[in-house]
């Protein structure tokens, strides 16, 4: 799981010590750091942040490590890795989303058997084993951490005792990856926690001693607020007039940066009467869409034009052909107009912070580490070797796959490469948040938009980058059944196509382009899917080759 700063204010005035949360913190820029040290690191975090899976890219690093290639020689996949980390860097400084290893996100569900007792709960999730296996795990222990996000009140975090004392045959132990509330006692957990309950939330749990608080606070107890009753059934203009009232008076986002603003700078932090009231406010908020009733801003505390250095935008990069760049200074065309009239949005003056989001936040120079990664990536003996890196790869699937007739394939290949490279470019257009840049050929095939308006602690960019990553995931993976299954399902030639499609990406240049060039992740793509068919052939064919 994940820390975010909501839970990171208010552990930290619950008594968990600053250098708790640092020395996480700095545990997770270590590892950030490895990545460059070899291809197998980089496929790991690849693989563990959900990026490039669709297009393979853990899979090829992988077999560049198996033939000891660096891939700090090769300029595209260097960029695929930097951009990567860039943003893990960002997420970790500019959201606290730190990395927990004794902690879980798990769905949340009743004890329908009764055995749990009031304040136990039975938490079953699933590890990684021996030779990649999943391994059950059942957490034990006296006071483990359950909370949910959004967490504003410091009541939204409780403590519980992990159990695994089951009587024979109970149906609890099929159970696996779930949390298991108990059914008793006055008022159950989950509602506790910021208004949960058990159609399908998320819960945190916290195992990590570091990480438990010496203290608890009593849970938030707010009123129900009853649903409008319109006296008649709803019609389709009662439909569209709640969509378009709740897009007015969605004030969510607002109420959670004035709290984040406020607990800074109140002695008791969250525990504050202000802060308190702005989290029962964000619960209305969080209910509208069930009730109808919005959220009265007239009861917002005061607030002012000064806020804690952590809540700085993050600065400016560009995603060029040279790759990641960080700009000095912005460019005043590229502000949002719109944004520009907000009076929450403009003026805003910064102090450094001396409570633990603004010691984690000035604890990580992102230029400074990423331009040390660089440097890495680049010192390295292979690099400095002049070794192309795919011109290898290419020369081992030609030596693997000798006797295989793929010429015919050709044609086929250049239409699939067009396919291709004609839907990348579409996401390129569609999903830029800027009308006059598209985003980057990198910035699509890395799974991250990270280029000039778009820092990590904007939203808006954050759900665009989730939507641009299903869209660009559902294209490949119609290409990668192409080349696997042909157009008339015959898998017997898939190892053929996908020599073909390589073929063509090492020696043929792409015909689609734009203001940053020619199209370059298809021979890499094709890459990835060709290698891993050569295995697929290896294995079928084992006996013989």
């Amino acid at each position: 799981m994940y820390l975010n700063r909501q839970l990171v204010k208010i552990l930290e005035d619950l008594g968990v010590p600053a250098e708790n949360f640092l020395e996480l913190e700095n545990q997770m820029v270590e590892q950030i750091r490895r990545i460059t040290e070899s291809p197998l690191n980089a496929a790991i975090f690849l693989e563990t942040n959900r990026v490039g899976i669709s297009t393979k890219m853990p899979f090829i690093f992988r077999f560049l490590d198996e033939l000891n290639l660096s891939f700090g020689g090769d300029s595209f996949l260097s960029h695929v890795v930097e951009i990567s980390v860039l943003s893990q860097l960002r997420d970790v400084k500019y959201r606290s989303r730190i990395s927990v290893e004794q902690g879980v996100t798990l769905y949340g569900i009743m004890d329908e058997t009764g055995f749990l007792e009031e304040g136990e709960i039975y938490c079953t999730f699933e590890r990684p084993g021996e030779k990649g296996k999943l391994k059950k795990c059942v957490l034990v222990g006296k006071n483990v951490v359950v909370t949910r996000s959004p967490a504003l009140h410091p009541g939204d975090i409780q403590k519980a005792r992990a159990v695994n004392i089951l009587p024979s045959g109970s149906p609890l132990r099929a159970l696996s990856n779930v949390v298991v509330f108990s059914q008793k006692g006055q008022r159950d957990l989950p509602s506790q926690l910021s208004g949960g309950d058990l159609d399908g939330d998320l819960y945190n749990i916290i195992f990590d001693e570091r990480l438990i608080p010496p203290n608890i606070h009593p849970p938030a107890d707010y009123n129900a607020v009853p649903p409008m009753d319109i006296g008649r059934p709803v019609s389709q203009r009662d439909i569209t007039e709640f969509f378009v009232k709740f897009m007015e008076t969605d004030q969510l986002g607002r109420i959670s940066t004035i709290h984040m603003q406020l607990a800074d700078r109140a002695p008791t932090g969250t525990l504050d009467p202000n802060c308190k009231k702005l989290a029962e406010m964000a619960s209305t908020a969080v209910d509208f869409s069930k009730t109808g009733i919005p959220v009265d801003m007239s009861q917002c505390p005061r607030h002012d034009m000064i806020r804690p250095d952590f809540m700085a935008t993050s600065p400016h990069v560009t995603v060029q052909r040279s790759g990641v760049a960080f700009d000095e200074h912005d460019d005043d065309d590229d502000n949002d107009a719109v944004e520009a009239l907000d009076p929450d949005l403009r003026s805003f003056r910064y102090y450094e912070s001396e409570h633990v989001l603004g010691r984690l936040y000035r604890a990580i120079d992102e230029k400074k580490i990423f331009e040390d990664m660089h440097r890495h990536i680049q010192s390295d003996h292979r690099v400095s070797a002049g070794v192309d890196v795919m011109t290898q790869v290419w020369m081992h699937v030609t030596r693997e796959t000798a006797l295989i007739q793929w010429e015919a394939y050709k044609p086929l290949a250049r239409e699939i490469r067009e396919m291709y490279e004609s839907n990348l470019l579409d996401v390129m257009y569609d999903f830029s948040m800027h009308s006059r840049y598209p985003l980057t050929e990198i910035e699509v095939f890395g799974g991250n938009i990270v280029g000039r308006n778009s820092g990590s602690t904007n939203r808006r960019i954050r759900e665009r980058t989730i939507e641009m990553s299903k869209r660009f995931e559902s294209d490949t993976a119609f290409i990668v059944q192409r080349i696997v299954q042909g157009d008339d399902g015959d898998h017997d030639e898939a190892l053929a196509r996908s020599v073909a499609c390589m073929a063509i990406g090492m020696t043929e240049q792409s015909r689609f382009g734009n203001m940053f060039g020619t199209l370059q992740s298809w021979k890499y793509f094709a890459a990835a899917v060709c290698l891993q068919q050569v295995e697929v052939f290896k294995d079928k064919y084992d006996p013989f080759w």
